[in-house]
């Protein structure tokens, strides 16, 4: 797994998520504060692969922190926070690569990696399955009951869907989603937890309403695209 640097001012939840993460395989370093994570970035010897930092702390804000670190460096940085006032919009213009909701542990952040196209730890055979699911089944149908829009899908897991829309749509908070997976259709719904403009199109991460989830756990097209798409 890759190595990681958590920033966080919460003594107790930095402990008990660099606990759940080891166990999970990554290397895990943590920092108390943005000036201790800068400092750590700028002296380390070996790559930092992923940041995850806190967005209210004392000294900094995620939002700033991510910006110094992107604009020096380029590592990705995904915010954790429980704050749903925060907005998306003004993160990712500061150059964040994800957002992810306070709390969660190493299955909910492995699952977000894979919803949202990050990967800590990219193999060749990684980027030839992924390559290979692009090529053979890409485009989705979304809509949100008054306008649809098509899509490529980036990737699959059992939670949710990382997808480029063609353009955006609002509302999107809830989106109905077709896709054609060896000529059968299969149908949902799915909620945005996340959403970045890339030019006229929108990068956007989905995790799927429980009702879904459950159908599409005995899909056997779905469960298949799902294994190609998560095998490394």
């Amino acid at each position: 797994m890759g190595k990681l640097l958590l920033v966080d001012d919460e003594d107790d939840f930095l402990d008990s998520l660099r606990a759940s993460l080891t166990a999970a395989g990554f290397d895990v370093i943590t920092a108390p504060s943005a000036f201790e994570a800068l400092r750590i970035i700028k002296n380390i010897k070996d790559p930092i692969d992923c940041v995850l930092t806190d967005y209210r702390m004392p000294e900094m804000r995620g939002d700033e922190l991510a910006f110094a670190i992107k604009h020096n460096t380029g590592i990705p940085v995904v915010i954790m926070t429980g704050d749903v006032s925060v907005s998306a919009e003004v993160l990712f213009k500061a150059g964040i690569s994800g957002l992810i909701t306070k709390p969660f542990d190493a299955d909910h952040f492995i699952e977000f990696l894979r919803n949202n196209d990050l990967h800590v730890e990219v193999s060749k055979q990684r980027k030839f399955l992924r390559q290979k699911l692009s090529q053979e089944s890409q485009r989705i149908e979304l809509s949100n009951g008054k306008v649809s829009v098509g899509g490529d899908i980036l990737n699959m897991s059992n939670g949710g869907m990382g997808v480029i829309l063609d353009k955006a749509i609002e509302p999107m908070s809830t989106l109905q989603f077709i896709l054609r997976l060896e000529g059968e259709v299969v149908k949902g719904f799915m909620h945005c937890r996340w959403r970045a403009m890339l030019g006229e199109r929108v990068n956007a991460g989905f995790e799927f309403d429980s009702l879904t989830r459950k159908s599409l756990s005995t899909n056997s097209a779905y469960i298949k695209w799902v294994t190609i798409n998560q095998a490394s």
